[in-house]
């Protein structure tokens, strides 16, 4: 990678700078959509736990999944807020920066559009990883059935 020396400064151009406007006012609509998102999420989660406790006939093991559902649900809503919130400082340092010239508010908003995409690269690999382990366990326990002679039963 080619590095920038000291004396180099960067000069942005009104294109530029239209495209910084426009990716400001996208990052912070899905900013918030994520926000809303998350929102749901939790409450979702919330609502399928209490539901799901409150109608469950039995209280063996069959019924802590619907919990553990629901608790992986709020899990999920509030982790989603992790990204959204990168966006968002992107979106409002970028706008900072945008209307007062100011290159350190700038800085920081692309550090938190960097810090958005290692985050979301992150997440991919993780759930990449999650779905090969998924199909060697789904495998796994084919192979497993098979030889003990089991076979599913049917309803």
């Amino acid at each position: 990678m080619d590095e920038i020396t000291s004396g180099q400064r960067l000069h942005i151009t009104e294109e530029a700078v239209l495209h910084l406007e426009s990716m400001r006012k996208w990052t912070k609509f899905l900013a918030i959509m994520g926000f809303i998102g998350s929102g749901f999420m939790v409450l979702l989660g919330l609502f399928f736990t209490v539901m799901m406790r409150a109608f469950g006939q039995s209280r063996d093991f069959g019924s802590i999944v619907p919990v553990l559902m629901g608790i992986f649900y709020v899990i999920l809503g509030a982790a989603y807020c992790i990204p959204s919130y990168f966006l968002f400082r992107f979106s409002t340092n970028t706008k900072s920066a945008l209307a007062t010239g100011n290159d350190e508010s700038l800085t920081v908003g692309l550090r938190y559009l960097r810090t958005f995409f290692v985050f979301i690269g992150i997440s991919v690999v993780a759930i990449i990883a999650l779905y090969i382990l998924l199909v060697i366990g789904v495998i796994l326990f084919g192979i497993f059935t098979a030889m003990h002679g089991g076979t599913p039963s049917r309803v």
